[in-house]
Formats: structure tokens, C-alpha cells, sequence
């Protein structure tokens, strides 16, 4: 095509440490191998950076801190998403490690470990999320596991555990199998 341009490319780039950048036109991401997040940038048309955070690798969700900037790249707004909120993600991720001890799960929920940020249900996997409703907040922790011996409404086994923010403390807990991920139960709306 003699008049056509790249007007948007990726490229991707795997640095020594495993860690893999992804550049674009508009942004680059920092898929970070260990740990729970990545590191997120957005720039502006003229290069400058517009803004600088972080992102959860398995549900999205406002974590950390947020910085803004101006088209000259000066700092205007920083937001604070962790202020309201009182117990850790460390901490969340500790109560996520004695469950998967617990029901013997594979998938890595240390704070520094490898996180498998892929949700497909043939795999086993861990999400961390927080919720607020009602004028309270809560962490849920959400394990997979398939089941390929068990009949299609089996499929995944799924353990979900929620904590109350305030406390730290766990609130409940709903082991279940499922329809290949298809239907999340909210062990605070289940009769147990």
C-alpha cells in the first residue's frame, strides 16, 4: 500500500531480570515477573509523561499511588488509592497462602511471587480484589482450580474468602464448584 503509515505498533521487550516492557505510541508497561503488579505509564503526544501508576495483574482496580502530569511534564495530582483503606495487600496476601495450603492449590500468592495473571479455568489461579459497598470495604480472595474428572457443572473448584477491611479479619468463606468460572458466588449474598 504506497500511502499507508504505522499509525500504532507494540513492541515488546524481555529485560534480564524476566520482567517485559511493552512500548506504544501512547504508553509502555512494565510486566512486572514477581510480584502483583505492573507499572503502568501514559504519555502525552509531545512525549511527555501524562501519567505514572500501577495495576493489579489479576483484576483491575485502583492500587498505590496515581501521579499526573501536565503536557510540559510537571507533576499536577498524585492520588492516594491505599489511604482509605486498612489492611495491607501484604497482609491479604498472607490469609491468601494459608488457604492455598490449606486446599492445596498451586498457584503462587506470596507478595514477591510469580502471579499468574492468566484466569482461563483449565488453570490454577488466585485473584486478589478489593470491593466497596455500602460504605464498607472488602478484600476478596478468589481461588481456581480445574476439575477435568468432574461432570461440566463441576469443573472448577473455587474457595472465596472475604475480608473485612477495618479488621483484617476473614468474614467468610464459600468452597463450591462451578461451571467453568461461570458463576461467581458472593460468599456475603450465599446462605452457607
Amino acid at each position: 500500500m504506497p500511502n499507508s503509515e504505522i499509525v500504532y505498533e507494540i513492541v515488546y521487550e524481555t529485560i534480564s531480570n524476566g520482567d517485559k516492557i511493552e512500548f506504544s505510541n501512547s504508553y509502555n508497561r512494565i510486566y512486572k515477573k514477581r510480584g502483583w503488579f505492573n507499572i503502568y505509564k501514559e504519555y502525552y503526544a509531545n512525549g511527555n509523561i501524562k501519567s505514572k501508576g500501577v495495576e493489579n495483574k489479576t483484576y483491575n482496580g485502583d492500587y498505590g499511588l496515581l501521579y499526573e502530569f501536565n503536557e510540559q511534564g510537571q507533576l499536577t495530582k498524585t492520588t492516594d488509592f491505599e489511604k482509605d483503606w486498612h489492611t495491607s495487600f501484604e497482609s491479604i496476601t498472607e490469609i491468601a497462602t494459608r488457604y492455598k495450603k490449606k486446599y492445596d492449590y498451586k498457584a503462587e500468592t506470596a507478595i514477591d511471587g510469580v502471579i499468574n495473571d492468566n484466569t482461563n479455568w483449565e488453570q490454577d489461579y488466585v485473584i486478589i480484589r478489593r470491593k466497596e459497598e455500602i460504605g464498607k470495604r472488602y478484600w476478596y480472595i478468589e481461588f481456581n482450580r480445574p476439575q477435568y474428572e468432574n461432570p461440566l457443572n463441576k469443573k472448577v473448584e473455587r474457595v472465596v474468602v472475604v475480608v473485612d477491611d477495618a479488621t483484617g479479619k476473614e468474614l467468610e468463606k464459600l468452597h463450591y464448584f462451578d461451571f467453568y468460572n461461570t458463576f461467581f458466588k458472593d460468599p456475603l449474598k450465599e446462605t452457607i
